[in-house]
């Protein structure tokens, strides 16, 4: 762990985390909880002063389920290939519900919820899609599937632009404001690690060829989401999915990692 870490300090300029912790299993995770719970810590903010995880960039993923490697991700093939990326995800991935986010089925309990809803994060934390750079999200669009204006497309080239001249210039610096966050989700003692925030940067790093991302947990969301739980989900107690729907999508992130999206995209 220590040579990994040392390795990885160049990258990080203004390092203010007490203690960097490497994440390679399920155990690993588990133990950073229980690490965290035992240490009296009484919330994420406070943890997230104290703990920066180091995630494989291919258990790291977008909502949409892009993995940041070993799949294909929108932001990334822009930085390789360039804007003409771009402008074909935002034309043809376009789900009108969620169902269709994740090439489901339209036919269970809940298939026409919002294509941003995920089923198992409650409703007082989760909200639509915030707007962004002065660009209303119902108008504009959104980052992370389309349609979306000549604006906002303008808007998500220029982030990425603008992200990848600064970390080839200055290196990585994170801060308490710019921290690349989220949290962990577990099935059949696999995970994967949600960029909530920090999805340009993520894509950057990988682009860079960083083998692992840097990243802290989402203030105020659950640290973890396990599989197990899916009864227990908010928006399943509530009867808005079916959990049987809600399973299928939140299974999504596990079995895609973009490459099914990008054939049904070229087609």
């Amino acid at each position: 762990m220590k040579d990994i870490i040392s390795q990885l300090y160049f990258f990080i300029r203004n390092k203010k985390i007490n203690k960097d912790i490497v994440i390679n299993t399920l155990d690993d995770i588990n133990k950073l909880i229980d690490e965290i719970t035992h240490n009296n810590v009484t919330n994420i903010q406070t943890a997230n002063k104290i703990y920066r995880l180091w995630i494989p960039t291919e258990k790291v993923c977008m909502h949409g389920a892009f993995r940041y490697s070993g799949g294909w991700h929108p932001f990334i093939s822009f930085l390789e290939k360039g804007v003409s990326e771009l402008e074909l995800f935002y034309k043809n991935f376009t789900p009108k519900n969620i169902a269709e986010m994740y090439s489901l089925r339209e036919k269970e309990k809940g298939y026409n919820l919002p294509p941003w809803e995920l089923p198992w994060i409650p409703r007082n934390i989760i909200t639509k899609p915030a707007d962004e750079g002065g660009l209303s999200s119902e108008k504009h669009g959104v980052s992370y599937f389309g349609p979306v204006s000549p604006e906002k497309l303008k808007y998500e080239r220029e982030r990425l632009i603008t992200a990848l001249e600064s970390i080839k210039k200055m290196g990585y610096i994170p801060d308490k404001n710019n921290e690349i966050n989220g949290f962990f989700m577990e099935y059949n003692n696999n995970f994967i690690f949600f960029v909530r925030g920090g999805k340009h940067r993520s894509a950057v790093l990988s682009f860079l060829n960083y083998k692992r991302i840097p990243v802290v947990l989402k203030n105020a969301w659950p640290p973890i989401i396990y599989s197990s739980d899916s009864s227990k989900w908010e928006l399943v107690q509530s009867n808005d999915i079916s959990e049987s729907l809600a399973l299928k999508v939140f299974k999504s992130y596990f079995d895609l990692n973009g490459k099914k999206q990008y054939k049904k995209i070229n087609n």
